[in-house]
Order: C-alpha cells, then structure tokens, then sequence
C-alpha cells in the first residue's frame, strides 16, 4: 500500500491505518441484500400466481373473408380464459 504521505502534494503528516477486520460487517450486508432480493422475488411470483386464480377473461375474434366469384363470409373464434 503507498504511503499517504507521499500523496496529495505532501500534506499528510503520518500514515492512517485501520485497525480491525471489516469483511465481516460487508458480508452481512451483502447477505442481506441477497435475501431481501430472493424475498422480493419469491412474493412476486406468489403475487402473480395467487392472484391469476381470482378471475377470468373472455372475447372473441372476428375475420371478414373476401374472395372473388364467391360470398363474403365472416368467421368469429371465440375464446376464453377461465382461471376459476
């Protein structure tokens, strides 16, 4: 490691050096981040799977066919999602 009185036009006085073992205040931290995004992931699909159970959607499409020498003809495909 450079000495920090070397650096910064020589205006440091004496080296600073910390004392102490800090890695393991940076896992906790990196631990906790890691569990609160597995959480957050874990309630989102419990979210989304939870909740596409309570209803249902339904409609329909309709083509309009067209064709030369013969009558036009409509086609409707109804369809239907029924999540009960």
């Amino acid at each position: 490691m450079p000495s920090l009185t070397n650096l910064c036009n020589k205006t440091w006085l004496v080296d600073v050096h910390l004392v102490g073992d800090f890695s393991s205040s940076a896992q906790f931290f990196v631990t906790v981040a890691v569990f609160a995004f597995l959480y957050s992931m874990a309630a989102l699909f419990f979210s989304i799977f939870a909740f596409a159970t309570c209803g249902g959607y339904s409609g329909a499409v309709s083509f309009w066919i067209s064709c030369d020498g013969q009558p036009n003809t409509t086609v409707t495909a109804p369809f239907a999602y029924p999540f009960r």
